[in-house]
């Protein structure tokens, strides 16, 4: 893909875009009046590689700048992330994801515990709590490589609060299900 991606970036800077991928995941940017060539080109240089575009995937936003303000005909999704001229957030599906299998970690934990306590109490030993720094370091802030860490470093580099009021939810979350 790397001739594909030079070829590609030397179009979109001949018509005063940008051009970015990961992946499978592109993003065009371009003058509103290249719209429809810059879509087709990048269409064409992906046939001859023998891939396709899947339609029901690509997304054209428009944007207009309106009472000075950035402004999207809807939000823009990339990357899994939510644009639309004024902030950007995570998408909440992906937030949803996370959150239920946050609660499932934490249910399983639980339940693992309850029962190592039952082995414990019936050959006469104390039972232990929950061990919650494991659980915190999985699912929460505290962690080093897990969705919240990576959300708020996200929202750090990009300054956006918006980002960090939603991962907010989580440690709440978090914090009932230890409960429960």
């Amino acid at each position: 893909m790397f001739e594909f991606d030079f070829v590609v970036k030397n179009y979109m800077n001949s018509i005063g875009g940008t051009y970015f991928r990961y992946c499978d995941d592109m993003l065009l940017i371009v003058p509103p009046e290249a719209k429809s060539a810059a879509k087709a080109f990048a269409e064409s240089e992906i046939k001859k590689l023998g891939l396709s575009v899947q339609d029901e995937k690509t997304e054209c936003v428009d944007f207009h700048m309106r009472e000075g303000k950035l402004s999207a005909s809807k939000p823009m999704q990339y990357l899994g992330f939510l644009f639309d001229g004024q902030r950007i957030i995570l998408r909440s599906a992906s937030l949803a994801r996370y959150a239920d299998r946050m609660k499932r970690g934490i249910k399983f934990a639980k339940a693992t515990m309850k029962k190592r306590n039952f082995a414990r109490v019936a050959r006469g030993e104390a039972p232990k709590p929950l061990f919650r720094s494991q659980i915190y370091k999985r699912y929460t802030y505290l962690g080093r490589r897990n969705f919240v860490s990576y959300g708020y470093r996200a929202a750090r580099v990009m300054d956006s609060a918006p980002i960090r009021k939603q991962l907010k939810k989580l440690w709440k979350k978090a914090q009932a299900e230890i409960a429960a």
